[in-house]
């Protein structure tokens, strides 16, 4: 176990020594003020007593998470599994666009065009016939994929 904060502990014990003492000097000698018990003694006990309260607070032990590094497997995958992620948790919703928001958008990217499976068919009929698409099957059949080379 530690100290939550042992350096503000330390100077708080030593700050309320210092006014005590400073208190008790000033109750004797009378540097500030006339004799006897006045307000800047009393000041003086009450800030003590608030800088031993913040000693006391800072010096309580705070608890330390033990890390067990003999997890076996399963443990560590269980943890793995059922620790929660931000991306998984995260939900995105729809967003509505307004005319106007879409067309100024629209004016700085561009509008996006939605291209149909005709038309990409359509282009991929084109580059494989002819003179360009006898050289592609040539070429690829000349080397094969090299996943099919691999060794097992």
């Amino acid at each position: 176990m530690e100290q939550r904060a042992p350096r503000v502990a330390s100077a708080g014990k030593i700050s309320g020594t210092l006014l005590i003492t400073a208190a008790i000097i000033n109750l004797n000698v009378d540097f500030l003020g006339s004799s006897g018990i006045t307000i800047e003694e009393l000041s003086a006990l009450s800030l003590s007593i608030v800088c031993y309260l913040v000693a006391y607070i800072a010096s309580r032990e705070r608890q330390i998470v033990e890390l067990n590094s003999n997890l076996s497997l399963e443990q560590q995958l269980y943890l793995l599994e059922t620790t929660p992620t931000k991306a998984g948790n995260t939900k995105s919703a729809a967003s509505y666009q307004s005319s106007q928001t879409k067309s100024i958008i629209d004016s700085i990217i561009g509008s996006q065009d939605v291209v149909d499976e005709g038309t990409i068919g359509q282009a991929i009929t084109t580059l494989s016939s002819g003179n360009l698409g006898e050289a592609a099957q040539s070429i690829a059949a000349a080397s094969p994929a090299p996943h099919s080379n691999a060794a097992v």
